[in-house]
């Protein structure tokens, strides 16, 4: 059995993000400073604490994993959407894998054309609508069936709290 490393990292936003995108996110990649700056707000830690679980942090070729939003702040339960895919550690322009879409989110892949960034059928996802999305629900996410090093999750999650405010991890 050989296993690469799997890294998790996530910037949550807490201004209503989906207000202004309700349809899902515009972009095939996370780009902090034009998330901040279109939110109007700066990154810091605040009441709105999202964080991105993962099954496990190693992943085998062609087994799927689970990654699960949650809040370390009991009195959030939902979130507005988010922007998730892999990629690979060595900051390649490709997005791995394939994830099993859930209801309320919908595929991405359509954006990373113009960007010139490789990527497979349902690589990246995004939210659907600006309704409500309850944390706690499991995305499944399989890994290609080769060995493709190690990988990184990139995730941005939006939502609201109060103070509005935005942290990066």
């Amino acid at each position: 059995m050989h296993s690469k490393a799997l890294f998790v990292t996530i910037l949550a936003l807490v201004a209503s993000l989906t207000t202004a995108l309700p349809n899902g996110a515009p972009a095939c990649a996370i780009n902090v400073q034009k998330i901040t700056a279109g939110m109007g707000e700066p990154q810091g830690d605040r009441n709105f604490k999202h964080v991105l679980q993962a099954s496990s942090v190693e992943y085998e070729p062609g087994k799927p994993l689970s990654l699960t939003v949650i809040s370390t702040n009991g009195a959030i339960k939902t979130h507005k959407g988010l922007l998730l895919y892999v990629e690979p550690a060595s900051g390649a322009k490709e997005r791995i894998g394939q994830f099993k879409i859930p209801t309320g989110f919908k595929s991405n892949v359509d954006k990373c054309a113009a960007l010139q960034i490789k990527a497979g059928a349902d690589s990246i996802i995004t939210h659907d609508s600006p309704a409500d999305k309850p944390l706690g629900t499991a995305i499944e996410w399989t890994a290609p069936a080769t060995d493709m090093g190690d990988l990184v999750i990139r995730a941005v999650v939006a939502g609201l709290a109060s103070p509005p405010g935005a942290r990066a991890f």
